[in-house]
């Protein structure tokens, strides 16, 4: 839990407006941006409420009770946020199994990343970096709309904190489904694919990815299955090919070198 506390707050501060984070064994099951704290919550539960059984939840504002009153109909094991109002947290606190915490936002980001195996101990500099518009680099003749841009840059975020290989599907800045650790990045796709439809009857999401495609079949599976725009590092032998796809299927598909 502890790890996972710090990987569900770290993200849910890498915006500005209201973020709700659902994570579950180190990874994000639901992520969502909302002027709403409470729709914010809503819409990162739908992305995929099978897996938010027994999470974690992160937010960067104050819990409401409004927010509140929602989490308490379902069962999780921490609540983490900035701040509790009186009445979410008497609330919350009437339930046996459920702790909550209470964090202090820090400016000072810890820049050194540290991690362990039986034998070795890996020192090297932490990832603070967060992308940009001015890290877009758009590779196809069709390009993204700004509202387009605002999901590509909201769904490469949350890719940072899922474990590779990392697909994050996102429409209207919430996740639709989220494909994790598999060993073939299309596995990944289809994975996060088939979580969207499992869960949404209708949706056109833009897709990112945590690396970039060795091979253009992630763009074929994109252009079956009504993906709006594609977001990757880029770096691959094969980028050029992989950019033909997406102009032969007038997919808008961009770069972030990162």
């Amino acid at each position: 839990n502890i790890h996972d506390l710090e990987i569900a707050i770290e993200l849910a501060e890498q915006f500005s407006i209201a973020s709700c984070v659902i994570l579950k064994h180190g990874n994000p099951c639901g992520v969502a941006l909302d002027a709403s704290q409470e729709q914010a919550y809503s819409k990162a539960l739908q992305c995929d409420r099978v897996s938010a059984f027994g999470g974690i939840v992160a937010f960067n504002r104050k819990l409401s009770i409004e927010t509140a009153k929602k989490i308490n109909n379902l069962f999780t094991e921490v609540v983490i946020a900035p701040g509790f109002s009186y009445e979410s947290k008497k609330l919350l606190s009437q339930k046996k199994n459920l702790v909550l915490v209470e964090y202090i936002s820090s400016k000072n980001k810890t820049k050194l990343h540290f991690k362990s195996s039986r034998t070795f101990l890996l020192l090297q500099n932490k990832d603070n970096k967060i992308i940009t518009r001015k890290n877009i680099i758009v590779k196809t003749r069709k390009r993204p709309k700004e509202k387009t841009i605002e999901d590509m840059i909201f769904a490469f975020i949350v890719s940072k904190y899922v474990n590779s290989n990392a697909i994050v599907l996102v429409q209207d800045l919430a996740t639709k489904g989220i494909g994790v650790g598999q060993t073939s990045r299309l596995d990944s796709a289809q994975q996060a694919i088939k979580k969207m439809k499992s869960n949404f009857k209708k949706s056109n999401p833009v897709l990112a990815s945590d690396g970039f495609f060795p091979f253009p079949d992630i763009v074929k599976l994109c252009s079956k299955n009504n993906i709006s725009g594609i977001i990757q590092p880029g770096g691959s032998k094969n980028d050029e090919s992989v950019i033909e796809e997406s102009n032969k299927n007038g997919i808008p598909h961009v770069f972030t070198g990162i």
